[in-house]
């Protein structure tokens, strides 16, 4: 389908694409530089999970960007919303309610907390009741839902091979 600058939404969706597809390579190489051949062996370190927090916000807005174009329910994949909305705000050392954990999971309330529920009965995310209001809770990524994600995230460097 040829994009025309007379269709507002689709030339600001084509602006959008072309700033996520300028900027991939530079944070996927980023990435590979920041976490290296030690990246087994080694916790990264605070600089290192910056660069893979902007991979992995570069991952969830180019997933929102690719729903806006596609009918609703073509793609979905909550769990992953939700661990790379965890991941970037373990980065930035920002708390996530259940809420919006389930908002991040880009899928209907009860599906994201399902989801939610899910991620914690395997050990990847942990709820914490909000201190000032207990009616509230908090998630988060335990050590375990760190790593792998971590993992998942930096191994998107060598699956690209030459196209960077």
């Amino acid at each position: 389908m040829p994009w025309t600058d007379d269709e507002p939404l689709i030339a600001l969706s084509r602006a959008a694409f072309e700033r996520l597809m300028t900027d991939a390579p530079e944070a996927m190489r980023r990435a590979a530089e920041a976490l290296g051949p030690e990246a087994k062996r080694a916790p990264p370190s605070r600089a290192q999970r910056r660069t893979l927090a902007q991979l992995a916000l570069l991952l969830y807005r180019f997933r929102r960007f690719r729903e806006g174009l596609f009918p609703d329910d073509l793609f979905a994949d909550p769990a992953w919303d939700i661990l790379l909305n965890l991941y970037i705000a373990e980065t930035l050392d920002e708390p996530v309610s259940v809420t919006s954990a389930s908002i991040a999971a880009a899928a209907p309330p009860s599906t994201g907390l399902r989801y939610v529920k899910r991620l914690e009965e395997v050990g990847i995310i942990a709820r914490a009741l909000d201190p000032e209001d207990r009616r509230r809770a908090f998630l988060r990524l335990t050590p375990l839902g760190s790593g792998q994600v971590e993992r998942v995230l930096a191994g998107f460097y060598p699956l690209l091979g030459d196209a960077l």
